[in-house]
């Protein structure tokens, strides 16, 4: 580690300030930036967090330590110790009635093992039951605090030449006082499975990636000890190693590769297992005619495996990176259906989900380069307004790269026997050198990068960028708001339900994105399709609807596709029969898809991503259900539209239907089974109400390969007689299509026939918005014609936010009815040419199930092309966005829209970032920043390898988010009321529509420097909750003393508190509240989110939740969780329990909980209606943030009454 000064937490600094950069990133720099991220990913830790359940079960034990005992896994050297390793990994079996490895004992005996229907097949009422276990093995289970400690003392001592006797030194000192999620929990080093039979699965080893960087540095220090007793010449060579680096990330993959075929090797050597793989875990015959299904153990021959044998494996485990001190290991056992087929989504992968697609950029990077990653429009608009009657007060948009230095990493040549030794490639040393790393398969071209990657890593730290805040300069709001910019399409929302004009602007910015040809902006000039650039930034703060923009972005992409579907002549034409798609499934099963032209299929497909599921499923599980267009603002063309085959109506709307059967059976395969019986969901809605409201297959939800096989199962693909169910089933597209014909029949019309109809019909709407459009925007050109926000500054006047530009009801209602057609039309095209479609989509689903393998011939992207004109948004984590989108490009995603990207770190987004062509990122930096898994120390250590990687490249410093608004020449300036620090965001959106007051009055003055105006819709009078902060200010207690009564089973039992944060007579307040709040009519079918800071509180908040639960009559949803687990969702009430020691020693915590003001920003925006606070108002206002929220709220003593002490503390 190189040295500098250390600060008090024990974070080194470097001895100078780091200067902010002033351009764009050089190539160099950035291949540099691209390794700092892989190294992040490869010290990513998984976590230990296994809990028992209905098929769920496992046991933990502490490994007893045998100094005297041989490595793991390396190869015995003689037939005597081979026979001592045998007997003591399988003698167990007779042991094994003894506490600790006893679900052993759960695996089958016999051979086979036959179920015969009433084990297949559940009878009504009853469910199938779940006979097949499958076994987890984790080794080396251990504090994640304590890992660190150990990889940073042997990281530090291999970097600085020391020998294995500095491994003795003591720990670094981390501890978990604040709440830093990396130090909090347990993580494990390895894992493998056992069949249901008892053996150990082939090829099922997995390692995380940094064992295999720690050994290398354990090697390294072995080596050195080595060097150093062999005289002068190797005391030099010692000497010498001090200045190459310890490992790379490519080595330490090899690393755990050598180790996972070591283990691999030695089970086959003890064991006698055979390399079948994971797809054979149990071989499965069904008997159709006598209906039974028979399970083979594929490994007959093989041994079953015993407790010595996995405490042997945790041991050699942790030898191998040098860990001495304790560990545990555990065995986890899954019960499955009979007819279970075990696939890798059953086994547990350790390492990160994202090196792949980072070693592929970095040979991008290095091989072709990046692509153009201009913004002409925005840069345009940025210079304008600095020059704008004033001094521009930064450098021009574009300064030039430093020129190309030399990497400091390269060293000379280490002789033969070292670098045999250390097993670490040299870096190139020449430019001509490194090309020789093309990525296999394709050594010829390696495609640039993308280009919103390419501006992400070239002006993510920028600080040269010309400013144009749309808040202060009208004038950049004002080319924005150009009526000829305002989008053809619009979601079928309320025609009352206008965006706002900051929402406008960002629509308008967004349909700029990438190249804008003038088909897609009708009657616009030259000037005016001028591209705002590859990546747009939306700074959206809590409930200022970036939902509602999302969808009239999508509205605007399904015209702009559907206007070329209508420059056909015919719905054969959309076909590409020149180019199609072939692949192979073995010998017999040959595959070929019909692809869309390129023409027509350009930049259609729509993805939105995330960092977590409940952030995608926001928006794409909500977009089936969200239509609420009023059947009177129909035209006459749009009633046509609505009236066509397979509509439903309500009263008071239109019910428009575009593929309905298939998008309800995606809702209903979604819901959790128990939710299909049950009379009501959490919230008070019914199944059946849930699937009433479903109007179409707008969006589905893909990513893991669970999601995708629902969807191509339910949608794509029929199912064969089986165990399921003894008739053949068709798929949900299969027969709405067939529907669709014989509702066509009826009417005595014919496929193409109604396709030209459709086409007709969304031409004739298409025109009428575009004349409307252009007498809009010839009106705005007079003088009399330009609105006052033209002028006046929205910050001068922030009344403005309220107001929307250049529409009506009925011009809202028209462009609905266009996107409505437009759907309409991409229906008829596939019922026109079902027979096609049908077969591409029939192929399609082999291709997925099959797990996408390599086509024989055509492009993949064409696949996804065919799947989006049946499904316009398809949805996808950023963890499974590598593994779905494999075989893509870079630029083959039309439109990448990617929510919640403050809570993402930009490594994880950046596979999917370089297959996008345009990328909206939606999110908001005054919000929660990634939870990052690891030690700040850990990632400065790492970054500091690399001595161009600048410290705002760290993810404890910058989110995606952050760093993509600082790529925004656009955007609006945001001061922090408590740090008084500027913070630049991107496209701003201000108009609040969620929180009353307080909750509103005091997220705008923490978080938005009081730029926000409120529309929350006034709330009934009889509806209102009340907002307080309940004073509880108890004197300090030791440990002894902490203890509160539950009640169970009706019984008084009183427990210790596990952690000093939590106060049990706050535990105490929450629980009277919480009777309080549902005694109240208002509360009725609502919900109540309980949140809290901590982990420990917010937990032991879950068990009052519980006891609340089973005392009282509970009208409302409750749920009790930490800040983090709520972003993106919100509730009528919010109850924020803070705890934390009394007085001096719960300052840190609090400090933590309040610095920076993300957290409690989050905490209050979750609440609708109302918040109630718990905690110490003394020790809490002294923190400036808190102190802001005591100002805005009415302060009460919480008074506990004789029914309120059930969660008292006993003193």
């Amino acid at each position: 580690m190189k040295k500098g000064t250390t600060d008090a937490e024990g974070v080194r600094k470097e001895d100078t300030a780091t200067a902010a950069a002033c351009g764009p990133l050089s190539l160099l720099e950035a291949c540099d930036v691209v390794s700092y991220w892989s190294l992040l990913e490869l010290f990513e830790s998984a976590d230990w967090s296994v809990r028992r359940g209905e098929f769920v079960d496992f046991e933990r034990w502490r490994v007893p330590s045998m100094p005297n005992e041989a490595t793991a896994f390396a190869t015995p050297s003689n037939m005597a110790e081979t026979d001592g390793v045998r007997r003591a990994a399988v003698a167990g079996a007779e042991h094994s009635g003894d506490a600790i490895g006893h679900l052993l004992t759960l695996a089958f005996e016999t051979k086979e093992i036959t179920f015969k229907r009433p084990m297949l097949r559940s009878q009504p009422g009853s469910a199938i039951e779940r006979p097949l276990p499958f076994f987890t093995v984790y080794l080396g289970i251990l504090p994640k605090a304590r890992l660190y400690a150990h990889m940073l003392r042997l990281l530090d001592a291999a970097e600085s030449g020391l020998g294995t006797s500095a491994l003795n030194a003591p720990d670094l000192g981390f501890d978990a006082v604040g709440e830093d999620p990396s130090l909090r929990g347990e993580t494990y080093l390895a894992a493998f499975h056992i069949s249901p039979w008892g053996k150990i699965v082939s090829e099922s080893f997995s390692v995380s990636g940094y064992v295999g960087a720690l050994n290398l540095a354990l090697r390294r220090m072995r080596l050195i000890e080595k060097l150093r007793r062999s005289g002068e010449a190797g005391r030099k060579e010692a000497a010498a190693l001090r200045s190459t680096p310890v490992f790379d990330v490519a080595t330490a993959l090899k690393r755990c590769e050598k180790l996972s075929k070591a283990f691999e090797t030695r089970v086959s050597s003890l064991f006698h297992t055979i390399a079948c793989g994971t797809s054979h875990i149990a071989e499965h015959v069904f008997d159709k005619k006598a209906f039974t299904l028979t399970l083979r153990d594929p490994q007959p021959l093989a041994q079953r495996v015993a407790q010595p044998f996995l405490e042997h494996a945790a041991r050699g485990v942790a030898g191998y990176i040098g860990y001495t001190g304790p560990i545990d290991a555990a065995l986890r056992v899954v019960f499955h259906r009979p007819d279970h087929t075990f696939s890798v989504d059953d086994l547990v992968r350790l390492g990160s989900f994202y090196l792949g697609d980072l070693a592929r950029i970095s040979v991008a990077l290095e091989e072709s380069g990046t692509s153009p990653c201009g913004a002409p429009l925005a840069e345009r608009l940025a210079r304008a307004a600095q020059t704008d009657g004033e001094t521009a007060d930064r450098a021009a948009t574009t300064s030039p790269a430093g020129a190309p230095r030399a990497p400091g990493t390269e060293v000379e040549a280490l002789s033969g026997a070292v670098g045999d030794a250390l097993e670490c490639d040299r870096p190139p040393a020449h430019k001509d050198e490194g090309k020789k790393r093309a990525l296999p398969g394709n050594p010829a071209r390696i495609p640039k990068l993308s280009a919103p990657l390419s501006r992400l890593l070239l002006h993510g730290i920028d600080g040269g960028i010309a400013r144009a805040d749309l808040l202060e300069k009208p004038a950049a709001l004002a080319e924005l708001l150009d009526p000829v910019r305002l989008p053809s399409g619009r979601w079928p929302s309320p025609v009352s339900h206008h965006l706002y004009v900051a929402q406008q602007a960002a629509v308008n910015a967004i349909l700029a994105l990438g190249e804008v040809s003038p088909e897609d902006m009708p009657g616009a000039s030259e000037e005016k399709l001028e591209s705002f650039g590859p990546i747009a930034s939306v700074n959206g703060p809590p409930g200022t609807g970036k939902s509602w923009l999302l969808r009239d972005v999508i509205a605007e992409v399904v015209v702009r596709k559907a206007r070329r579907i209508a420059a056909l002549s015919a719905s054969k034409e959309i076909f590409d029969f020149d180019h199609p798609l072939e692949f192979e499934l073995g010998a017999d099963r040959q595959f070929a898809v019909m692809p869309v032209k390129r023409s027509v299929a350009r930049d259609s497909l729509i993805v939105v991503a995330s960092n977590n599921n409940a952030a995608i499923r926001n928006i794409t599980d909500e977009l089936p259900s969200s239509f609420a267009l009023e059947r009177a603002f129909l035209s006459d063309a749009g009633q046509s539209a609505a009236a066509a085959p397979g509509t439903s109506g309500s009263a008071g709307k239109a019910r428009f239907a575009y593929w309905q059967s298939c998008a309800r059976a995606m809702k209903r395969a979604g819901l959790p089974k128990r939710r299909l019986s049950e009379t009501g969901s959490l919230f008070g809605e019914s199944p059946d109400a849930l699937l009433e409201n479903v109007w179409g297959l707008i969006s589905v939800t893909l990513g893991r390969k669970s999601n995708r096989l629902r969807f191509v199962r339910t949608v794509l693909k029929g199912r064969e007689p089986g165990v399921y169910s003894d008739k053949k089933r068709e798929s949900e597209l299969a027969l709405e299509i067939v529907s669709a014909k014989a509702a066509l029949e009826k009417s005595g019309k014919g496929p193409e026939a109604a396709w030209l109809e459709a086409k007709k019909r969304f031409e004739d709407l298409d025109r009428a918005v575009a004349a409307r459009r252009a007498a809009i925007a010839a009106q705005a050109a007079l003088e009399n014609g330009r609105p006052a926000v033209y002028a006046t500054p929205l910050a001068a006047a922030p009344v403005q936010h309220k107001t929307s530009l250049w529409v009506d009801e009925d011009f809202e209602a028209l462009r609905s009815s266009l996107f409505l057609a437009a759907l309409a039309l991409s229906k008829a095209t596939v019922v026109a040419q079902s027979s096609y479609f049908l077969s591409n989509f029939k192929a399609i689903a082999e291709y997925i199930e099959s797990g996408m393998p390599p086509l024989t011939k055509g492009r993949p992207q064409a696949i996804w092309d065919v799947i989006a004109l049946l499904v316009p948004v398809i949805s996808t984590t950023l963890a499974s966005a590598a593994s779905m989108f494999a075989v893509c490009g870079p630029g083959t995603i039309g439109w990448l829209l990617l929510d919640e990207a403050s809570q993402a770190m930009p490594q994880a987004a950046a596979g999917i970032l370089n297959r996008a062509r345009r990328a909206v990122i939606l999110g908001d930096p005054r919000q929660l920043m990634p939870v990052v898994t690891m030690p700040e120390r850990l990632c400065e250590y790492l970054r500091r390898r690399l001595p161009s990687v600048d410290a705002r490249w760290s993810p404890h410093v910058s989110s995606l988010q952050s760093l993509a608004d600082n790529t925004m020449p656009v955007g609006a300036a945001i001061r922090d009321t408590v740090t008084g620090e500027a913070v630049w965001t991107g496209l701003p959106l201000r108009t609040h529509r969620r929180c009353v007051s307080p909750m509103f009055d005091v997220a705008n003055a923490l978080a938005y420097a009081n730029q926000m105006v409120q529309m929350t819709p006034r709330v009934d009078a009889a509806k209102a909750l009340p907002s307080l902060w309940l004073d509880v200010n108890v004197a300090p207690r030791d440990a002894a003393a902490r203890k509160a009564a539950f009640l169970v089973r009706g019984v008084r039992v009183e427990r210790h508190m596990p952690d000093a944060k939590i106060v049990p007579e706050e535990m105490a307040v929450l629980r009277s509240t919480l009777v309080s709040l549902l005694k109240r009519p208002a509360m009725a079918g609502g919900s109540i989110f309980v949140v809290s800071p901590f982990r420990s509180i917010a937990d032991m908040a879950a068990r009052v939740i519980d006891d609340v639960r089973r005392t009282q009559i509970a009208p409302a949803a409750m749920r009790a969780d930490t800040v983090h687990a709520f972003q993106g969702q919100e509730a009528d009430a919010v109850i924020f329990v803070l705890g934390t020691e009394k007085g001096a020693r719960g300052r840190r915590q609090r400090h933590w909980a309040a610095n920076p003001t993300n957290l409690l920003n989050v905490g209050v925006t979750r609440a609708r209606r109302a918040i109630v606070v718990i905690g110490c108002v003394e020790d809490w206002r002294a923190e400036p943030a808190f102190a802001i929220l005591a100002e805005r709220l009415r302060i009460r003593g919480a008074v506990l009454g004789e029914s309120d002490r059930i969660l008292a503390a006993t003193r």
